[in-house]
């Protein structure tokens, strides 16, 4: 990761925090630390026809949720991901690796502090180049957008520590809307299945998420 990919992740991050909190400093907020288990794939069609199989890849990052009502919240989110993946044609088999910033913005339903389902969007943006079996291409050299966006679902549990910090426990899906191939006749579409566990600190309102 570059200092510029780091500098632009930091700014993204932070303007999207400052817009979910502003203008309401009184209201309750849960702040998350999370690791990431991120297990990708895509959809591709191409004359080769690949067979994709994930691999696992791990990220962190962290997100902050402000509370509506006791029982519903909007987060946003900064991840920095590895997605990893396997993808076997009838003549080549290509380890592929690729570093991304996630960004996802996620309406949360809560369940007693403890449960907690909800969905949303996200973005994803490309950091550095793409590794294909341990050589570093750009992304158009594989035939690819670094960017691309799509809608994800999450379903987790949130087991109180004490009663401003909590364990957070996390499965999240998410599926690709954007087609990043970058040539008319192809298609590609990432999907994601990640678990993701860390702490998550609750400061004032009611609580609801811990």
């Amino acid at each position: 990761m570059t200092k510029s990919d780091l500098t632009r992740w930091l700014v993204t991050f932070g303007i999207s925090l400052a817009f979910t909190g502003v203008a309401q400093p009184a209201q309750a907020m849960r702040f998350s630390l999370l690791g990431d288990l991120d297990l990708a794939s895509a959809k591709v069609v191409s004359s080769a026809s690949p067979t994709v199989k994930s691999k696992a890849g791990f990220g962190g990052g962290a997100a902050l949720e402000l509370e509506l009502t006791p029982w519903c919240g909007v987060e946003v989110g900064g991840f920095y991901v590895k997605r990893k993946m396997e993808l076997t044609s009838s003549t080549t088999v290509d380890i592929f690796s690729s570093t991304t910033i996630q960004i996802p913005a996620i309406l949360r339903l809560w369940a007693g502090g403890i449960f907690t389902v909800g969905g949303g969007l996200y973005y994803s943006l490309g950091s550095g180049n793409l590794s294909v079996n341990g050589a570093y291409k750009n992304y158009s050299d594989y035939g690819i957008s670094s960017n691309e966006f799509g809608y994800l679902g999450v379903v987790g549990f949130n087991f109180r520590w004490k009663p401003w910090l909590s364990v957070a426990v996390e499965g999240r899906y998410m599926g690709g809307i954007y087609d990043v191939s970058l040539a008319p006749a192809d298609s590609w579409k990432y999907s994601d299945k990640q678990v993701l566990l860390g702490l998550r600190l609750n400061t004032g309102g009611s609580g609801a998420g811990g």
